[in-house]
């Protein structure tokens, strides 16, 4: 563990933003695979980059907006040292993105990412930036999760067989988000006033029923169901998830945030994906 104003290597990733991004092509991997339908690495590019950007904003965002830099995680507190940097990254994504587009080669993904950008821009006025309303709304973690699939649907079209696959991974990404939630609750009370901490009071003793719920119903899907490395990787991030809610104040909030990524990375860990 590194001291209070120290940096553990391991926590980088999630503090440049890039944690969501590896999530989303890992699982868009996985799918790919199940579904036997190969994708080019422009499609795998633009999805990272994408989503890359979103989580920029977003924490630029957050840093602009924090009521209390008494009580913030070190991910928010680096956000607020090295703003320029993340600027540098966002308009890099933007260059990228704009030479994939030029390109013609992700046109179709194009076409429904900008569907889902157009959702994720609804999502951030109503769950980041309150324009509508005075506050954040409650309930962001669901929609992370119901983004999450949309990016990967914005991959694949109307690929056969695809939506069977996303239930699990937002449900999966959801429990990553409200573990993530938990550990946060002293933090979100001063700066974020739409954490599920704040509106599911009996979190802490509900969120495992929910996981084992989700990894009860992926090793059912192992036994029964036509894709059993699919289900089994996500029977495998539940576990996780479930065990690491229930050690995280052991550990600090930004230690949290990594592990829970890492849970969500299961298709490489099984090994089934990476060499199946």
């Amino acid at each position: 563990m590194a001291p209070q104003n120290g940096v553990c290597w391991w926590w980088l990733p999630s503090w440049l933003g890039l944690d969501s991004p590896f999530v989303i092509t890992t699982w868009t991997v996985a799918v790919s695979r199940t579904l036997g339908t190969p994708l080019g690495w422009e499609v795998y590019a633009a999805q990272f980059f994408a989503c890359w950007s979103v989580y920029l904003a977003d924490r630029l965002i957050d840093v602009r907006r924090c009521r209390d830099w008494s009580r913030v995680n070190g991910r928010l507190e680096f956000g607020r040292r090295v703003q320029r940097l993340l600027r540098v990254f966002l308009g890099f994504n933007g260059i990228v993105l704009a030479g994939l587009l030029i390109s013609g080669t992700v046109s179709e993904v194009a076409v429904r990412g900008l569907a889902v950008a157009f959702g994720v821009l609804g999502y951030g006025l109503l769950f980041v930036v309150p324009v509508i309303f005075r506050e954040k709304l409650p309930g962001k973690e669901f929609g992370i999760g119901l983004f999450s699939v949309l990016g990967i649907w914005a991959a694949f079209g109307s690929e056969p067989g695809l939506w069977p696959l996303l239930p699990g991974v937002a449900l999966v990404v959801m429990m990553n988000c409200f573990v993530i939630a938990a550990r946060d609750r002293e933090i979100d009370q001063a700066n974020d006033p739409g954490g599920a901490s704040l509106w599911w009071k009996q979190m802490d003793r509900q969120l495992p029923i929910f996981g084992i719920l989700g990894a009860a119903a992926s090793g059912a899907m192992v036994v029964i169901g036509d894709e059993p490395r699919f289900f089994f990787a996500l029977l495998l991030a539940f576990v996780g998830l479930v065990v690491l809610h229930r050690g995280a104040n052991r550990i600090s909030a930004d230690s949290v945030r990594a592990v829970a990524d890492l849970c969500l990375l299961t298709p490489w860990l099984t090994v089934l994906f990476a060499l199946g």
